[in-house]
């Protein structure tokens, strides 16, 4: 009985390469069949098929199930509806459908390279779905969207209060089982020669005349009438018959060993450092932020960052110009004694800060 398996993938290239190792595997190319979605799937990703008034991807969905016998376009179906919303989603998404029509005893071996090419769980991926919607709908309510009651999902937190996620990596070494080659036993027929000898026995009849003179007797005169006598002789001939022996057993098996191997890897953590500052420095470093910001405007604009993100950057390098220590050196000497602070505190990359830090530096020490 023909059996259909079904692989969903991330992107069009799992898929094909799937597609190819099937064909190698002897699967028929016709009894393949393939559907990705558009390129631009993924930017509707965080939303839900009910959030979304797109029906496409369900008609296009409902269709190729239709065409490898799955689904009828009256409404029968193999396929339950949250099966068939789930896998328009993951088109929705950018994702590919990949599906192969073979018998029971290919099914399991289809399945195992569709899974070997990164076909996903549809439900867990659904799951993974329903996650990244909530967390980006929180997202977007905290960050002081306006509800329908005109009130601030915001205003909720203790007024003043910033939390500072504090993140750290842990390494999880699992185990899993793949294949190191083998043994193939092959066994085939082969011809030797060979000869034995044996004696065999063979009979003739042998007739001698011998020449005689005297009388008959009694009994040979009985005998003195018309008859036949037959001898038969026989003889001995070869007869071959053969016989199979095992003369020897191949036995193969496998043998398993355990060993310990040493993993190591990095793992990253946030580290939250809080500095005070005085309200005499913060009122110095506010009555100059005009200059900053004009700087700012003139070297990072065009950068893609924001002056919020460099803000800490001009603090930092204008209470350094301010400090005794460092108002009679050059920048050139105190910069690597500077830099290795930065880093030590896990500032940023030190390269795309380090002219802010320079300029506000040098303000300090000009004021």
């Amino acid at each position: 009985m023909a059996k259909t398996v079904i692989g969903f993938f991330d992107s069009r290239t799992q898929a094909e390469s799937a597609q190819q190792d099937l064909i190698s595997n002897g699967f028929s190319r016709s009894s393949i069949r393939l559907m990705a979605g558009e390129e631009g799937g993924r930017e509707y990703a965080g939303q839900t098929p009910e959030t979304h008034a797109h029906e496409g991807f369900m008609d296009r969905v409902r269709h190729f199930l239709a065409e490898i016998g799955l689904m009828s376009e009256k409404g029968a179906s193999h396929v339950s509806e949250s099966e068939h919303s789930l896998y328009a989603e993951g088109m929705r998404r950018g994702g590919t459908l990949l599906s192969v029509t073979t018998d029971d005893d290919s099914a399991d071996e289809a399945a195992d390279i569709l899974s070997r090419h990164g076909a996903v769980d549809i439900d867990e991926r659904a799951t993974a779905w329903q996650a990244d919607s909530a967390t980006q709908t929180g997202a977007t309510t905290a960050s002081g969207v306006m509800g329908a009651s005109g009130t601030t999902a915001a205003s909720s937190a203790t007024e003043g209060e910033t939390r500072i996620p504090v993140i750290e990596e842990e390494l999880k070494v699992g185990k899993r089982e793949v294949e190191r080659g083998g043994a193939r036993v092959y066994s085939h027929m082969t011809e030797t020669p060979v000869e034995e000898q044996v004696r065999l026995r063979e009979e003739r009849v042998d007739v001698e005349r011998r020449p005689v003179d005297r009388p008959a007797s009694e009994a040979e005169l009985n005998a003195f009438q018309e008859g036949t006598m037959e001898i038969r002789t026989t003889a001995e001939e070869p007869v071959v018959s053969k016989e199979a022996r095992v003369v020897e057993e191949v036995v193969v098996g496998k043998e398993a060993t355990e060993h310990t191997e040493t993993i190591r890897g990095t793992v990253r953590a946030t580290e939250v450092e809080v500095e005070s500052l005085t309200p005499e420095e913060a009122q110095q470093f506010a009555a100059h932020e005009s200059e900053f910001r004009s700087d700012f405007q003139n070297v990072y604009s065009s950068r893609g960052i924001s002056y919020e993100q460099l803000q800490p950057a001009y603090r930092y390098g204008y209470h350094l110009g301010l400090n005794p220590r460092y108002r009679g050196s050059d920048w050139s000497q105190v910069e690597p004694e500077i830099r290795r602070d930065w880093e030590a505190h896990n500032y940023g990359p030190w390269d795309r800060f380090k002219d802010a830090v320079h300029y506000a530096w040098d303000r300090a020490r000009h004021h």
